[in-house]
């Protein structure tokens, strides 16, 4: 998967069958885990404390694009109308071998 923050910052993210996976940014590749956590993906990055990983919600935004809202159990980070229209994502993502279908939010 490729995928960029919310801020623009943008990462890369393989995932392995046994639940492993390679995190890059900045040129920086980072070994975690990934678990199912009720319907959250959780990701845990144990060998690099200043990434903390965390839960996400995963909504299917096009054919080829993924948004990531933070579980923020006490706190959600979107509202439900936000996360319907697809706004207040914390990291989108595609399949980094096929052309994305995010679209941009246009500014009105």
């Amino acid at each position: 998967m490729s995928g960029e923050y919310a801020s623009g910052k943008t990462w890369a993210e393989k995932f392995n069958g046994d639940g492993t996976s390679q995190y890059v940014e900045d040129g920086k590749t980072i070994h975690g885990k990934m678990s199912l956590n009720g319907h959250y993906l959780c990701f845990t990055y144990n060998a690099d404390p200043s990434l903390s990983g965390g839960c996400f919600e995963v909504w299917k935004r096009g054919a080829n694009c993924f948004d990531f809202y933070s579980a923020g159990i006490d706190t959600p980070t979107a509202s439900m109308d936000q996360r319907r229209f697809g706004r207040g994502w914390d990291a989108r993502a595609w399949y980094a071998d096929q052309q994305s279908t995010c679209l941009s939010e246009e500014i009105s």
